[in-house]
């Protein structure tokens, strides 16, 4: 990862960022194995049938940052920033079918099962998704009303999403605003902080 700031003025600072990351699998999700529900209470429904990818490797993102922070008095400070990951190979879990004679044959599985449900395994998508977005956080320390608000603090930060390119993962289901507000209060030995989503 490569990281820099530039200190437009003594308050007003200018940051960017680039880093290179990777998630792998659940072990769950790699380790080769067919796993077999049966459900004797729905004969429209007798069962499902869950497959492993031993070969699904750990997806690859690109990620690229850039803030605009200052800073205030009494340990204060407001951030803007935007921000924008691509990332590579992402988990695309296929979706759930039901099993006839030829999707068992192609299996190697037993014509027992026809009519169940089959649960694909995840693979890595050909594809690239990118996650772009935008930042902003407000933090104020309370001291200017005096000193029994110096251990006082407010905050808030909102976070919007924009997704692009990752139909069928768990990319697609990103939340498209996330934000908070917290209110803390530290003087020992009383440490209070709330937190509201």
């Amino acid at each position: 990862s490569v990281n820099a700031s530039f200190l437009i003025t003594e308050n007003l600072k200018l940051a960017g960022g680039f880093a290179r990351t990777l998630g792998r699998p659940n072990i769950n999700n790699i380790v080769p194995n067919l796993v077999i529900n049966e459900d004797d209470s729905d004969p429209a429904a007798p069962g499902s049938i869950s497959t492993r990818n031993s070969g699904l490797r750990p997806w690859t993102s690109k990620n690229y940052a850039l803030s605009l922070e200052y800073y205030f008095a009494h340990n204060s400070s407001a951030t803007i920033g935007v921000f924008r990951n691509d990332i590579t190979g992402f988990f695309v879990t296929p979706p759930a079918a039901i099993l006839t004679p030829e999707r068992l044959d192609e299996r190697g599985l037993d014509q027992r099962f026809v009519g169940w449900t089959m649960t694909g395994a995840p693979f890595n998508s050909d594809s690239t998704a990118r996650v772009t977005g935008l930042e902003a956080s407000f933090s104020q320390g309370l001291g200017y009303l005096g000193e029994w608000a110096r251990p006082i603090r407010f905050g808030a930060n909102i976070t919007l999403n924009q997704v692009e390119g990752a139909a069928g993962s768990n990319i697609e289901t990103a939340v498209p605003k996330i934000g908070n507000i917290t209110f803390a209060y530290s003087r020992r030995p009383i440490v209070v902080r709330v937190n509201w989503n």
